[in-house]
């Protein structure tokens, strides 16, 4: 028997930050083979966008394991908030670039216009977040 408490919150938490590594880093190895598995609606341009996906998935896994050892309010806020600023980034630079070929142009409009909410609601969620940072290191 551990002499560590159970804190089943804690623990859940932890698990979801392990989880989300894993999921990340499976996300992160397709990502960099969508072009040599030739996806069909994937155009060359893909490559462009490349580093903005590789910096957001990368710092998800980064932050996500530092979650793991540091429990901290101010420190989740603040991870929080760089993991939405970096897929912000990488969303505008996926709208920028738009390194899609869709078989129809309804196809393609209703994905830019997704992106576009994407867009609006990951730099909702970074404010959001960077504020309550401040509060947090404030109190």
């Amino acid at each position: 028997m551990s002499s560590r408490s159970i804190n089943y919150r804690t623990d859940a938490r932890e698990a979801g930050c392990g989880f989300a590594v894993c999921v990340d880093v499976v996300i992160l190895y397709a990502v960099n083979h969508l072009l040599e598995w030739g996806v069909p609606f994937v155009t060359p341009a893909f490559a462009d966008v490349l580093w903005a996906l590789n910096l957001s998935l990368g710092t998800a896994i980064v932050i996500n394991a530092t979650f793991i050892a540091l429990d901290r309010p101010w420190w989740r806020r603040l991870g929080r908030a760089a993991m939405d600023a970096t897929a912000l980034l990488s969303t505008y630079v996926l709208f920028t670039v738009f390194p899609f070929d869709l078989p129809s142009v309804w196809m393609t409009s209703m994905f830019a216009l997704m992106l576009v909410l994407l867009i609006v609601v990951l730099a909702i969620s970074t404010v959001v977040h960077v504020v309550q940072f401040g509060a947090e290191v404030v109190r």
